[in-house]
């Protein structure tokens, strides 16, 4: 399990910088960061789980975090990076477990939060099922 705090304030700048906030605007990511929470999680615990339902979309603040699909390693994850954004996006449910390498300390947003971002804000919506597709098909 992991540990659960709410998001520090001085963390809140860093986040709302981060490309997969970029389409909304600057209420909704305030909005959408309130709802959110830390998450740490201990090395070898999984953070989403293949082919089971994933409430959160994750973005990884510190830490390493392993892809595992149909058990074989298909990727890193760091800092800046998010997981989670294939079931957020509505195209599947998770096609990997994401494992943590390392203690991983995470922004975690909420499926909900997510889905009423999207209804209120469409482009938010294209741009996670953009990033969606890229990580399905490898593209950059």
């Amino acid at each position: 399990m992991p540990e659960i705090k709410s998001i520090p304030t001085e963390l809140i700048p860093l986040i709302e910088v981060q490309p997969v906030l970029k389409e909304l605007p600057q209420g909704a990511r305030k909005k959408l960061i309130a709802e959110a929470s830390l998450m740490t999680f201990t090395q070898g615990v999984a953070m989403i789980e293949e082919d089971k339902k994933n409430g959160f979309l994750f973005l990884l603040l510190k830490g390493e975090a392993v892809a595992i699909m149909n058990g074989t390693e298909a990727g890193i994850l760091e800092a800046g990076d998010i997981a989670g954004e294939i079931s957020m996006s509505g195209i599947s449910p998770p096609i990997a477990s994401v494992i943590a390498r390392s203690e991983v300390e995470s922004v975690a947003f909420p499926s909900s939060a997510i889905a009423q971002a999207i209804l209120e804000h469409p482009k938010f919506g294209r741009s996670l099922k953009q990033d969606a597709i890229r990580r399905i098909t490898g593209r950059s």
